[in-house]
């Protein structure tokens, strides 16, 4: 996903973690969060993970992508939940 946030906030802020409903496996996904290019954040969710809270620096970014990798080459069952997702100006 890639968001245009123009460079007018300062925080981005939520929740994520993997889907406790999505049946009978056990996922492993990566995120990566990167503004303008720059790392932000990465991390590696398995199922049964505590949800992760979101509390990221955008001050003076003006593109933002999330991105999320598979671990499986199958690639199933892997439903990230990003919830409450907000930015702060």
């Amino acid at each position: 996903l890639r968001y245009r946030l123009g460079r007018k906030y300062r925080r981005f802020r939520g929740l994520m973690g993997i889907d406790e409903d999505i049946g009978d496996c056990s996922p492993e996904i990566g995120v990566i969060v990167r503004g303008d290019g720059r790392l932000l954040l990465e991390v590696t969710l398995s199922r049964g993970d505590d949800v992760r809270e979101l509390d990221l620096d955008v001050k003076g970014v003006r593109d933002m992508e999330i991105e999320v990798t598979s671990t499986d080459p199958d690639g199933i069952c892997e439903h990230l939940d990003l919830v409450e997702a907000r930015l702060i100006k």
